[in-house]
């Protein structure tokens, strides 16, 4: 198998021996969930992720191994499952880059730096009716954003700065929305498995949102 998803290749002389072979036949993953849980599967303990948590811990990154990242893309999944999340439902999600956004990634982006009547819209056609969000110590900017897109959804699950310490300060409330910590809910989640119907491989993994104008 790894002979297949990794060929030898010293010249391009290779090259031949390597298209010989379909794509189809290398025995790739064949959705987005059996992408990490055959990385666990094969290499639990080997690193997946190294996260800077800010500039001045560089010395100190955050390192994630494939049984950890699993684990988490698991315990995420489930949270949006409770929420009524089912297979070919869109999830939003708008946040910058941080180590929580890795297996919250299997969502539907969108662009933080847009107006809030837009993001309304977004959401409004994508469908989606849970956002995974930057809370207010990751960006206030899109923080501040949030109640105009927000009043249509059922959910906002709220990101934090990685390895964010501390308690964060309280959420707001806005009626008949449910805002949390995704970390806090993920952490009563089972980890070893996810309790729904998992992606199949001609799903529709992620649609980008547009860049701001």
């Amino acid at each position: 198998m790894s002979e297949l998803l990794w060929p030898h290749y010293a010249a391009p002389s290779d090259l031949a021996a390597i298209e010989a072979v379909p794509l189809e036949a290398r025995g790739l993953p064949a959705s987005t969930h059996d992408l990490p849980a055959r990385a666990a599967r094969l290499r639990p303990d080997r690193t997946a992720l190294t996260v800077l948590p800010d500039a001045e811990r560089w010395r100190g990154p955050l390192r994630c191994t494939f049984a950890d990242l699993l684990a988490g893309v698991h315990r995420y999944a489930n949270v949006l499952h409770r929420f009524g999340v089912r297979r070919g439902a869109a999830v939003a999600l708008m946040a910058p880059n941080c180590a929580e956004i890795i297996p919250a990634t299997l969502a539907a982006p969108l662009n933080g730096a847009l107006a809030p009547a837009h993001l309304a819209e977004l959401l409004r056609r994508s469908g989606a009716r849970v956002l995974v969000t930057a809370g207010p110590e990751l960006d206030p900017d899109v923080w501040a954003k949030l109640p105009e897109p927000a009043e249509a959804l059922d959910a906002v699950l709220v990101l934090r700065p990685t390895a964010a310490v501390g308690d964060p300060a309280p959420l707001p409330r806005i009626d008949g929305v449910l805002i949390a910590h995704l970390a806090d809910l993920a952490r009563a989640e089972d980890a070893s498995a996810f309790t729904g119907e998992p992606p199949r491989p001609g799903d529709l993994a992620a649609t980008p949102g547009p860049v701001a104008s």
